[in-house]
């Protein structure tokens, strides 16, 4: 069954706390860490982020998904050490990196 969507819009009223501003901030703060990686790592990251599979990635660089990995697991550490010494009293940002 098809919804109207004139009738949809109408009835549908979001939440005023829909968004929630730490997720917010840890979105950003998230998104300031990615980019301050360096410049292989942040290409690294990313693809895996856009490709969701290691194997992916490591067909498309030309290397085995262990190593991708490896890799990531390096990366992730790296971002962790960005947000602790960045923003080390941010618990929701740390909550949602779960670190």
């Amino acid at each position: 069954m098809m919804m109207n969507v004139q009738m949809m819009i109408n009835q549908y009223k979001p939440k005023d706390d829909i968004f929630d501003n730490d997720i917010d901030d840890a979105i950003e703060i998230y998104k300031e860490s990615v980019m301050a990686l360096p410049a292989a790592e942040r290409i690294i990251f990313l693809m895996y982020c856009e490709k969701q599979s290691l194997r992916e990635v490591g067909k498309e660089l030309g290397v085995s998904h262990t190593i991708v990995f490896k890799e990531i697991k390096k990366i992730r550490g790296m971002i962790k050490d960005y947000v602790l010494s960045h923003y080390p009293n941010n618990n929701e940002v740390k909550r949602i990196l779960e670190i």
